[in-house]
């Protein structure tokens, strides 16, 4: 009697260490196992036939885990400026700029740890619950299956390959279960693994302290995440219920928010120990009633497609917007309400959520496109030459050098000539009667026709290129060379400004300069660039001509030039708070978007007077001065002499023509013999 005590004190004193040691919650093998087949027929039924499955087990912490947001590499300098852009328009304001130089840097640091840093919380020390379910989802031979989170160098597989999520909760208070699930949710965002368009199974065994299904799925729908399907075992009853909820539906949900869970279903074992599922809905599908609802338009400040409007103490989109007209017309469609006022959405308690975000993507999966903008390099227009420099302007230094030598050569020559020959009047005015257009007397002598006609074969053309340049340059100022490449603005070491977060990775990539400054303030960008000089700023070019609008009252003049060989496109999207309301809202907008609706509304904004005003309008290379060289001189002076030689030609031909009948009369003239007349 006394070893059969000692053997089972032996027995329940190692069990109890077991589970101090090990963490475990005491559930009995029945339990495991209904919870774990039930489990398995619901990723059955749910999720898809292969892929992956994330497996979260509730042993491993994710309190260690690095997050970007706590990584602390944004540092922001504060920058006051104050911008005379004319005379009379004065602009003082203040700006924030980020260093991108050191951003980068402090962010390849931690990337470099974040990559290299391993999970070692992770014991894997699993429940009998997590490892009956381990073992039925290998034996399906279906699905791969990832311990989330694992101990080694975190990789992770694509979100288009998981099929489904599964989440144990064997806590004994609900606090507990609370904290870990948002935890893990939280590593699944962070990390780019959360799949909205699958289901997450939540298996909750045993009692836990304050525990209600409601209270979950408020928790899942923080993150946007509308199939969820819990799966609570009733200990009484030796079943499992499946719960989950319908946010546009009474009695569960109005206009997404959640009043109760919705029982779908009961699963149990049969009297020969096979899993049975009792379906209450035997096909469960949310059929989003959004009659009546209200949309809040989260702002984020984009202009001029989300224009701001202060009204009171906050700043808030204007209904003028081509965000708020575009959404206004889809939702007025779907007969719901939109918002942008957070105290106006507050006081009615129902309501959707649209949050405007500015991706390099096209669509996601609760991301839809509603405009797409292109970021290009802008930077001041080069200097024009001075108007009194312009005479020297029209020829390049060698066609100059050309010149002048051939002015001392011909004058030198005909000096020579004017020394041995007396000839009235002297070359020199007849060289200047020709430039004159003033008919001179042909010359007798052989070589003074040939100096003067080879002085108006080089004159004329040169006169009159010189002459029609020159005109032009006075009406149009010759600028300096114009940098039109984002090479040349890199190799000039210019300032460059980023409006756009993604711009910073994307235009930064491996390649870290310290002359790039990130500015999220598109005004304050432009307003940074008029302030100093060797600078370019990225900008959409529709903020440039919305604020150009804008400054001074519209009455500056456009000083920036466009580099088009380097752009960058962005689509705007909106983001969803759930799956249901985007497909709905998605259809209707891509109708709204191919008719051209979007671009039209924008253009009523920047060209308010229903034309391109010509003080915004946006230059592309101008004023960028090729002088006239003697490549250019090659064409000209080619023609020119295939014409002389032509007229050469012509005029041998003539003389010869004219010779014909005076060589045939001296011929015959010739052949009839002299008579004799004299007397004899």
């Amino acid at each position: 009697m006394y070893c059969i005590n000692y053997f089972f004190q032996t027995i329940i004193i190692i069990l109890i260490g077991r589970c101090i040691l090990t963490g475990c919650e005491l559930h009995t093998e029945g339990n495991s196992d209904i919870l774990a087949s039930c489990a398995l027929e619901a990723t059955r039924t749910y999720f898809q036939s292969e892929g992956t499955i994330i497996l979260a087990t509730q042993d491993c912490e994710t309190d260690q885990f690095p997050f970007l947001n706590d990584s602390g590499f944004m540092i922001v300098d504060e920058f006051n400026i104050s911008t005379s852009i004319q005379d009379e328009c004065v602009i003082n304001t203040t700006i924030y700029l980020l260093d991108v130089d050191r951003h980068m840097k402090t962010y390849q640091n931690w990337l470099k740890q974040f990559t290299a840093y391993e999970v070692k919380s992770c014991r894997f020390n699993f429940t009998d619950l997590e490892t009956t379910m381990l073992q039925e989802l290998h034996n399906t031979k279906k699905w791969r299956v990832l311990i989330f989170p694992y101990n080694r160098t975190f990789e992770y597989p694509g979100r288009g390959d998981i099929s489904g999520y599964i989440i144990t909760a064997g806590m004994s208070e609900y606090y507990e279960m609370e904290y870990r699930i948002h935890r893990i949710l939280t590593v699944l965002l962070e990390y780019r693994m959360l799949k909205y368009s699958t289901f997450f199974l939540v298996l909750v065994s045993g009692e836990i302290g304050g525990f209600n299904v409601e209270r979950v799925i408020t928790l899942f729908m923080e993150f946007h995440v509308l199939d969820v399907i819990i799966l609570v075992y009733d200990e009484s009853n030796e079943v499992v219920n499946f719960y989950t909820f319908n946010p546009y539906e009474l009695p569960s949900g109005k206009c997404g928010l959640i009043y109760k869970g919705i029982l779908i279903s009961k699963c149990y074992f049969d009297e020969s120990g096979v899993v049975r599922l009792r379906h209450r809905t035997t096909d469960f599908e949310i059929i989003p009633n959004l009659e009546g609802c209200s949309v809040f338009l989260n702002d984020i400040l984009s202009e001029p497609l989300t224009i701001e409007s202060d009204v009171g103490d906050r700043d808030i989109i204007s209904n003028q917007s081509v965000v708020f007209i575009l959404f206004k017309y889809v939702l007025d469609v779907m007969k719901m309400s939109l918002h942008t006022n957070r105290v106006q959405i507050q006081k009615n308690e129902r309501f959707l959520m649209l949050d405007l975000q500015d991706i390099q993507g096209t669509k996601g999966e609760l991301f839809v496109r509603y405009y797409t903008t292109t970021y290009y390099w802008f930077l001041y227009k080069s200097d024009a030459f001075a108007r009194w420099s312009t005479i020297f302007c029209v020829f390049s230094n060698y066609v100059w050098l050309c010149i002048l030598l051939t002015i001392f050569f011909t004058a030198s020559y005909l000096q020579y000539i004017s020394r041995n020959i007396k000839y009235n009047p002297p070359w020199w005015l007849n060289l200047l009667s020709i430039q004159l257009g003033i008919a001179i007397r042909e010359p007798k002598a052989l070589y003074l026709r040939f100096i003067l006609l080879a002085w108006l074969m080089y004159s004329l053309p040169i006169n009159t290129i010189f002459q029609c340049f020159f005109t032009s340059y006075l009406s149009d100022p010759v600028h300096e060379h114009q940098i039109d490449t984002y090479e040349e603005i890199v190799e000039q070491n210019y300032e460059l400004i980023l409006t756009d977060g993604n711009s910073v990775f994307l235009e930064s990539g491996i390649n870290i300069t310290s002359n790039k400054k990130w500015i999220t303030n598109r005004e304050g960008s432009l307003l940074y660039l008029h302030n100093g000089s060797r600078r370019a700023v990225s900008i959409p070019q529709e903020s440039v001509t919305y604020f150009y609008n804008k400054l001074c009252d519209g009455n500056i003049r456009n000083k920036l030039h466009r580099i088009t060989t380097y752009q960058n496109q962005h689509h705007l999207t909106v983001e969803f708070t759930n799956k249901h309301f985007e497909k709905r809202f998605y259809v209707l907008l891509n109708r709204l978007i191919e008719s051209g609706f979007p671009d039209k509304l924008c253009n009523v904004i920047l060209y308010p007077k229903g034309m391109f005003l010509a003080s915004t309008k946006l230059s592309e290379l101008v004023g960028y001065f090729y002088p006239f060289s003697i490549i250019h001189m090659k064409s000209a002076f080619l023609f020119y002499f295939i014409g002389l030689g032509a007229s050469l030609l012509i005029f041998l031909i003539e003389v010869i023509v004219h010779s014909l009948p005076l060589l045939y009369r001296g011929s015959i003239a010739a052949s009839i013999p002299v008579r004799n007349n004299f007397p004899k």
